[in-house]
């Protein structure tokens, strides 16, 4: 559902509750919040901040902006009552009220990490790269450890200062061995990590430890698409070295059928697999099963092509015989 902004928010509790009600309104008119409603007149603070996140889970941000916003009027001082007012700025691209939430935090709680983190977000979306990192690494002086701060100082110091940021996502890596799944991101920052030092690895002529980080992620996280899309495009190319460079055609098969195992897709591939069998190998059993896979991916009359020549040289050795 989409929210729509009826206005700028002030910070006088008059007018917060009047858009509270505007919220709330513009929920009712698209959901059904019966949960919420018998949540809110007993629920103290801290439980309908628990009850918020149960539905920021489950994906309902009507009832978690709703649960916070009641939150918020019960303990007009909860530092997470207004860091989910700010996140539910933030996530309806509202950047400026949500920065004024979270600079209240830090004015009251210097060392809170989770509005630290979401400042930083806010500054990099502004264009304030440094100011991001600053706050970054204002996070890793309270949390060392921190996957996020690791993973966003390593990704934005990329251009300026590839040792570091070589640094910073190892780091990342080294700090989420669980993988776990974080609040703002699609996948854990331990996958982002190895997906970024990959690229980096082999921006700087490291094709095989680029590789090596990459097959690591696909490992851990087979359905990570956007890894798995560059490892077989760093597969190609080092079968492609091996070809043109080694003139290693088992080598460069061997890795071709490496990449058909992770993307069965890849017309590329079976391509390849069907041209070293054919003219290197003597193997037209095998070309001719990679043609027709190329052919039936794509439909490519150069692929038919290629099953029909193998089919008749086939034919025409059967009947030599």
């Amino acid at each position: 559902m989409r929210i729509m902004r009826f206005g700028k928010v002030r910070v006088e509790r008059a007018v917060e509750i009047g858009l509270l009600a505007l919220f709330i309104l513009t929920a009712y008119l698209g959901l059904t919040l019966s949960r919420v409603d018998r949540a809110l007149p007993t629920s103290s603070a801290s439980e309908l901040l628990q009850k918020a996140w149960e539905a920021f889970r489950e994906g309902k941000t009507a009832d978690f902006m709703i649960l916070s916003w009641h939150a918020r009027l019960k303990d007009p001082d909860s530092p997470q009552a207004r860091f989910n007012i700010a996140l539910v700025y933030y996530l309806n691209k509202w950047v400026k009220d949500a920065e004024v939430e979270i600079d209240r935090i830090i004015e009251r709680d210097p060392r809170n990490v989770q509005a630290r983190l979401l400042k930083a977000r806010i500054l990099g979306l502004e264009g304030d790269i440094e100011g991001a990192n600053r706050e970054y690494e204002l996070v890793l002086s309270i949390d060392p450890l921190n996957p996020e701060a690791h993973y966003y100082l390593g990704v934005n110091l990329q251009a300026i200062d590839p040792a570091r940021a070589e640094e910073e996502l190892r780091a990342a890596i080294e700090g989420d061995p669980d993988l776990k799944q974080p609040l703002l991101d699609d996948y854990p920052y331990g996958l982002m990590a190895r997906l970024q030092l990959g690229r980096l690895l082999y921006d700087q002529g490291k094709l095989d430890e680029a590789i090596a980080i990459l097959e690591e992620g696909y490992s851990l996280r087979p359905d990570y698409k956007e890894l798995t899309s560059q490892l077989v495009d760093y597969l190609k190319k080092k079968a492609e070295t091996y070809q043109t460079g080694y003139r290693d055609y088992l080598k460069a098969l061997e890795i071709y059928e490496k990449v058909v195992e992770i993307d069965p897709n890849d017309a590329e591939a079976w391509e390849w697999i069907g041209k070293i069998n054919r003219f290197f190998l003597d193997d037209y059993e095998t070309a001719l099963k990679a043609f027709k896979k190329a052919y039936e991916l794509t439909n490519a009359p150069e692929y038919l092509a290629n099953v029909r020549e193998i089919e008749l040289l086939m034919k025409s050795e059967g009947e030599s015989r």
